[in-house]
């Protein structure tokens, strides 16, 4: 079966986009992340586990998810942390509408 992890997205403070996505299992070896212009990709896979089973509802496999962006963000200061299946990335945003002073010469 395929899966794909649950995955939120906010820019509630306004300053930042916000990313949880829920990847329970999956090693920090086995997760890789790439930024684009319009999108976050989260791909990974989780290995399956060993043995024999009557039943398994537990997902395996490999996994991709795309996370649109919907404003640029500043690429050098994303940050990304993985804690106990819990994927949290920070997506600075470009600053725009900033006020540009200009000096008429006379």
């Amino acid at each position: 079966r395929d899966w794909s992890s649950d995955v939120c997205s906010s820019d509630l403070d306004h300053r930042a986009i916000h990313i949880r996505a829920l990847i329970p299992g999956v090693d920090r070896a086995n997760l890789h992340l790439t930024l684009g212009e319009r999108a976050l990709v989260i791909e990974g896979e989780l290995p399956p586990l060993p043995g024999r089973y009557y039943r398994q509802e537990r997902f395996s496999g490999p996994f991709r998810r795309a996370v649109t962006l919907t404003v640029p963000v500043q690429r050098d200061a994303v940050t990304a942390r993985l804690s106990d299946g819990i994927l949290e990335m920070t997506l600075p945003k470009l600053p725009t509408g900033r006020l540009l002073s200009i000096h008429p010469r006379y």
